[in-house]
């Protein structure tokens, strides 16, 4: 009787969230924060750690674009690129691929690296047609 009444004074706690938070997600919204607030050092910081634990997580694909995004705006383009070049060498199926392609674009395009842009862009365009950045792809090429 005792263990029924704990079970269901128990249940509805846990069901509104006062169970422990994970660790990995803490991580993320941590990395999240900073992002929002324009600390993109602490935000690659904090993604860049999530993504390279050994063990893969819901967060893994999420944490290495954001990390390259995070090092993009703060002008670490050559980790930005090698960010987004190990999210598209693992997870190539990834819903962030083709904005990690981008990012290693972007990245290219801001080291001056221009004929290597453009073609890391031609690719993306041509491979994923239908993909969102396309629009933006353009634009970036004709710069």
């Amino acid at each position: 009787m005792t263990a029924l009444l704990l079970l269901l004074i128990l249940s509805p706690l846990t069901a509104l969230g006062f169970r422990q938070q994970d660790p990995s997600e803490r991580l993320f919204q941590d990395g999240l924060s900073a992002f929002k607030a324009g600390k993109y050092f602490s935000a690659a910081t904090a993604f860049g750690t999530l993504a390279e634990v050994s063990t893969r997580n819901r967060r893994t694909t999420a944490a290495l674009v954001m990390a390259a995004k995070s090092e993009y705006r703060a002008g670490n383009y050559d980790r930005s690129k090698g960010r987004a070049e190990a999210l598209v060498d693992r997870y190539p199926r990834s819903a962030y691929a083709d904005e990690a392609r981008y990012l290693i674009a972007l990245s290219d395009y801001s080291l001056e690296r221009f004929d290597i842009a453009a073609s890391d862009l031609l690719d993306l365009m041509e491979s994923h047609p239908g993909s969102p950045l396309i629009p933006r792809s353009r634009d970036l090429l004709r710069h």
